[in-house]
Parts: C-alpha cells; sequence; structure tokens
C-alpha cells in the first residue's frame, strides 16, 4: 500500500502545530497527574474514521471544503470508481486533531483505493491495491512525490490530487484541479498534450494545480 504525507499551508500551519504540540504535552501532564490523584476521571475516546454515507465520498469533519469544491471533489471520486479504481474515502477532521492521531488512522484504514485525510494542516493519503494495480509504477511515483510539498488547503490538496488520479485512469493528459478549462479548452488542451508526446515518444501532461 502506497502512502504519502503533505503539509497544507505554510506558516500558519507551523505555528498550528507548535501550539498544538504545547497544548497535548499540557493536556497529558494533567492527565497523568489526575489518574496518580485517583480521581477516576475517564479519558476521552480516540477519534475514528466515521462511515461515508452511501453514494458519498466525502466527510468533512472540519469544515474545510466549499460547496463548490465538494461537488467536483465528488465527481471526480465517481469518475475514479466507475473506472475501477476502487473506494474513494476524504475525510477533513477537526483543526484540535493532533498529527499522531491523522497517522494512526490513516495506518488503520483498509479500503481498496483512496484515503486522503486532514486536520486541515497535516495531511496523508493512502492507495490501497485496486488502485495501485491501475497505475503504472512511474504514475504512483507522481502522486506520491507531490506529497512532500506544502499544499495551500484542504480542498487544493484533494482536487489536485484527484484530478491526476483521475487522468491517469482515464488515459487522459490534463489535471485540472483547479477547474479553470471549460469543456472546449480541456479538449484542446488534451489534443495539444497528446499531438506534443507524439512527436516527443512519450507521455506530455498538462498540469493546472
Amino acid at each position: 500500500m502506497s502512502k504519502a504525507v503533505v503539509r497544507i499551508g505554510t506558516e500558519r500551519g507551523v505555528l498550528m502545530r507548535r501550539l498544538r504540540g504545547s497544548a497535548a504535552l499540557a493536556v497529558s501532564v494533567f492527565l497523568a497527574f489526575g489518574w496518580l490523584l485517583g480521581t477516576g476521571a475517564a479519558l476521552a475516546a480516540e477519534p475514528s474514521i466515521p462511515p461515508l454515507t452511501t453514494g458519498h465520498h466525502v466527510v468533512d469533519g472540519g469544515g474545510y471544503i466549499s460547496t463548490a469544491g465538494l461537488a467536483r471533489i465528488e465527481a471526480f471520486a465517481s469518475h475514479i470508481e466507475a473506472a475501477g479504481g476502487g473506494t474513494i474515502a476524504i475525510y477533513t477532521m477537526p483543526a484540535t486533531t493532533l498529527p499522531a492521531t491523522i497517522t494512526d488512522l490513516a495506518g488503520g484504514w483498509a479500503g481498496d483505493g483512496l484515503l486522503m485525510i486532514t486536520n486541515g494542516d497535516f495531511g496523508q493519503m493512502r492507495m490501497g491495491a485496486t488502485l495501485e494495480a491501475e497505475l503504472t509504477s512511474e504514475q504512483q511515483k507522481v502522486v506520491t512525490w507531490y506529497q512532500s510539498g506544502d499544499a495551500p488547503t484542504p480542498e487544493s490538496w484533494f482536487l489536485t490530487m484527484l484530478a491526476r488520479i483521475d487522468a491517469f485512469v482515464s488515459g487522459t493528459h490534463v489535471f485540472d484541479g483547479a477547474g479553470v478549462l471549460d469543456a472546449s479548452g480541456g479538449q484542446q488542451a488534451e489534443k495539444a498534450a497528446k499531438d506534443i508526446g507524439d512527436s516527443l515518444g512519450a507521455p506530455v501532461y498538462v498540469d493546472i494545480a
């Protein structure tokens, strides 16, 4: 199973991660102190990945996705599934969710397609066996390699990755995650990429993130 990590945002993300780390330490000390005193207070249940609603692929628990973005994410996910890419699951968690919890939740995922999960600043992506089988090793590298960089927002991360995967499983050459091309523009870009690729003897892709 392929996996990748992404940092979302820049200065705000760094600051929030530091604040969360300090808060986590304070909470840990408080809980340990209470336990030693024999308070018997019950610890909060660990966060878990909620089930998807039938026919949907997104649970926006963190509230990071716009209405328009949600429609495009659902459309990409449905098309990837229809093309044989396995089940697509997209989750956002509240901003207070620690990166370690995101990692644990991703690690416990056993799906066959794609999992993307984030708390707004830190995200993980995992590909299952069904989706991996639909992508060449080079295509998998393109998807995984991107995750080493920063994404401006959770929504843009979801859309960029889904647009790339959708093109790969569909055999097309234009990744329009930003949604800037209309139908005519998309057809022209697709033709140009294919013509250039044919002349070079190698695939050429247009990536609009």
